[in-house]
């Protein structure tokens, strides 16, 4: 037998970019201005929020924002919009609502590592 192709399967694997769809929902608490609102619902006080900035989110209207970084200490978090989100906007009850879509790759060396792709 061999004794070290076991410890090269992973890495063998690593090359087949399979990969599980991951979705997070969230809620926008207040709107701080028309390009940055306060959120919550998305992630625990304990959870290291470096590893989601900067990640893409959507309204549920479609405007995209990126995670800016946490808000206090109870897992909220701040999000920045690109373009104004205009008051009328901000009051449409989908308006309030996020998403973040992203991948896990199956075989990924960094098991903490999430991907986002640009639909373009």
């Amino acid at each position: 037998g061999d004794a070290g192709s076991s410890s090269g399967a992973a890495s063998a694997y690593s090359k087949f970019r399979i990969y599980k769809n991951k979705e997070r929902n969230g809620v926008v608490e207040r709107w701080t201005n028309e390009y940055e609102a306060v959120c919550k619902g998305m992630f625990k006080k304990e959870t290291d929020m470096t590893l989601f900035q900067n990640m893409e989110v959507k309204t549920g209207t479609g405007i995209v924002g990126v995670i800016a970084g946490t808000f206090g200490k109870s897992g909220k978090f701040k999000v920045s919009f690109r373009t104004a989100v205009p008051k009328e906007e901000q009051s449409k009850p989908d308006s309030n609502r996020l998403t973040m879509s992203f991948r896990k790759y199956v075989f990924d060396s960094d098991k903490h590592a999430m991907r986002q792709e640009s639909d373009n």
